[in-house]
């Protein structure tokens, strides 16, 4: 017994002794941590993915629109329309088309800048950077609905003001009509 704890005695002063440390080192992150940081990532990802895949939808369709409108202005306008309000309100809608766009592509950004910080050792920067994506993501989404008020609440009421128009217009010339002489 004796022999048996001085064997363990001396052990433990030699491991001591040389500078053995058993324990994890500060930087080192466990499978478990290192299962949930690919799962994060993952995740992330996901995200990215489904933001391109609605921005490209959304913003074809709010182009679409915003096309639509202006071949229709144009139609109008050769048919002696007053179109020059719609045309103002039409290039305020294209700026808010540009704005969101902007701010989605912020998001998109936030995101892969969250991405970017090492799993476990970001000392809550990556919780900052997913929190700033989430408030630029409600911005967008305020914009979105400010895009849908203003074609309800101003360009669909410029385009009842031009069918109200419709009786007050005189025709418009063609310029291939020949001037016809009587005699």
């Amino acid at each position: 017994m004796k022999i048996r704890l001085r064997s363990i005695l001396l052990t433990s002063i030699l491991i001591a002794g040389l500078g053995f440390n058993f324990a994890p080192p500060a930087f080192a992150i466990t499978a478990q941590e290192q299962a949930r940081c690919d799962r994060i990532n993952a995740r992330i990802d996901n995200h990215i993915a489904r933001f391109d895949a609605a921005k490209e939808r959304h913003f074809t369709r709010y182009h679409s629109v915003k096309d639509r409108i202006k071949a229709r202005l144009d139609r109008l306008d050769s048919k002696g329309y007053n179109t020059q309000q719609a045309r103002i309100d039409l290039k305020t809608f294209d700026d808010k088309i540009k704005h969101t766009e902007r701010n989605y592509a912020i998001v998109i950004d936030k995101l892969n800048t969250a991405k970017t910080f090492t799993c476990g050792q970001s000392q809550g920067q990556f919780k900052q950077a997913i929190k700033d994506a989430k408030a630029q993501l409600d911005i967008v989404r305020a914009d979105v609905t400010d895009m849908k008020n203003y074609w309800h609440d101003t360009l669909k009421v410029d385009i009842q003001n031009l069918r109200a128009q419709k009786g007050n217009i005189t025709p418009v010339a063609s310029s291939s009509a020949s001037p016809t002489t009587t005699q």
